[in-house]
């Protein structure tokens, strides 16, 4: 190598010096403003909501200036503290932008139907030993106000039942518990209602304990016989001290439990119907409208319920003359 090629080799070296240092320090010469956005996000990226249910939603990451906009006002409107308020059953888009920022979170307004009184209404999942182990302090922070944890199915408890009842209770949560009963005969009810209250012993719910009825050995025996299974299960909870009350799906209950049951004031009406609008013209106090559900805490699938807990109260609308 000759001195010339030896004073270009040391300039290039020199260059490609520079240049190293220059990459390396490009992210603290930019503008903090532009280096903080990359963190920021919002609390909530999608909310389930009924008409008159309200949502706060935050944006994390900054403290610089945020303004909210409805894709869609007649499905909920945002104010400027971001609080979303649910008017009308539809979907749409809340929008917030700060600095060159923009964030939106999915809005779904399901429709519970004109039967039931909304009022004061409580967002809730349903969870079993297939939902695995539950971090219910993040379920609680996600929004959720209510959990219903199977006690049992037919013959045997449910193996996550003790530790889900002691971690959604220390969460904070509202609890209440069901059984899957699979008896085929009235004397398989009493041992499997026998196993219900070995289970439930000595705890407290703040919510019914619930018979669930689905299985179509059981529908196959018709009306008269479902409808005993759940006025057994019932009358017994009732014996014991708990409030109580059955879950089954919208279709099966016309079919398979009569009136005296269905409509049944000391029973609580649980109804599972997954669609974004209930078909049932009478009272209830329980909708699971998904089975597909996302919740932080929860790393499978879970069913989502609407409950209100002023079903049973008459409104001006229930009695005009008032």
């Amino acid at each position: 190598m000759n001195r010339h090629d030896t004073r270009y080799a040391g300039k290039s070296l020199l260059l490609i010096l520079v240049l190293a240092a220059a990459v390396l320090l490009l992210p603290s010469l930019l503008p903090h403003a532009h280096t903080a956005e990359a963190g920021v996000r919002l609390n909530k990226t999608s909310a389930d909501m009924i008409p008159g249910y309200k949502v706060q939603l935050k944006v994390k990451g900054t403290s610089a200036a945020v303004t909210w906009r409805s894709g869609k006002k007649s499905v909920a409107s945002v104010d400027k503290s971001g609080l979303v308020t649910a008017i009308r059953p539809g979907t749409c888009k809340i929008t917030a932008r700060t600095g060159s920022k923009k964030l939106t979170c999915k809005i779904r307004v399901y429709n519970p139907g004109d039967a039931v009184n909304t009022e004061g209404a409580l967002h809730g999942v349903d969870v079993s030993v297939w939902q695995g182990t539950i971090d219910f302090k993040k379920v609680k922070k996600d929004g959720i106000d209510f959990v219903i944890m199977r006690a049992g199915h037919g013959s045997a408890a449910d193996t996550k039942f003790k530790q889900n009842y002691k971690k959604a209770k220390k969460a904070g949560l509202k609890v209440g518990c069901y059984w899957f009963v699979t008896a085929t005969s009235l004397s398989q009810l009493k041992r499997e209602i026998r196993l219900c209250k070995k289970a439930i012993k000595g705890k407290s719910f703040d919510m019914p304990v619930f018979i669930d009825i689905e299985s179509y050995s059981q529908f196959r025996k018709g009306k008269t016989f479902c409808s005993s299974l759940v006025s057994g299960f019932c009358e017994e909870m009732i014996k014991a001290g708990f409030t109580t009350g059955w879950y089954t799906s919208r279709s099966f209950v016309p079919k398979y439990l009569k009136n005296s049951i269905s409509r049944n004031k000391n029973y609580t009406a649980w109804i599972a119907e997954h669609d974004s609008r209930l078909r049932y013209d009478f009272k209830y106090d329980i909708w699971q409208y998904s089975h597909t559900g996302r919740v932080s805490g929860i790393n499978a699938y879970v069913d989502l319920n609407w409950y209100f807990p002023n079903a049973r109260k008459e409104t001006a609308a229930d009695n005009p003359a008032a």
